[in-house]
């Protein structure tokens, strides 16, 4: 039997080398509510040129957005903000 002093802990981390844009899971949720993306635009106030650039990664969440994102999905604009900045971060990593 091994004591506590004795066991070693191994920690593994995990560093992906690729970055995962919010966009990306908007996407799906919307799917999820069978929803167009048109329809979707529509019922957040943003158009659809919006809702497509942040699709494809190439528009960021913004706070505003998140608060709109939140009362169409569900989903809380804290963890809007928070898709955005790992993103953010991971693609700076890069």
């Amino acid at each position: 039997m091994m004591s506590k002093e004795t066991t070693a802990k191994r920690t593994y981390g995990y560093s992906p080398n690729y970055a995962v844009a919010p966009g990306e899971t908007l996407s799906e949720v919307i799917e999820s509510l069978c929803m167009t993306q048109k329809e979707f635009a529509t019922k957040t106030g943003l158009t659809e040129q919006t809702i497509i650039r942040i699709l494809k990664g190439a528009q960021p969440i913004t706070f505003e957005t998140a608060n709109r994102l939140e009362m169409v999905t569900g989903i809380p604009a804290k963890i809007w903000n928070k898709l955005e900045k790992q993103y953010c971060e991971e693609l700076n990593k890069i």
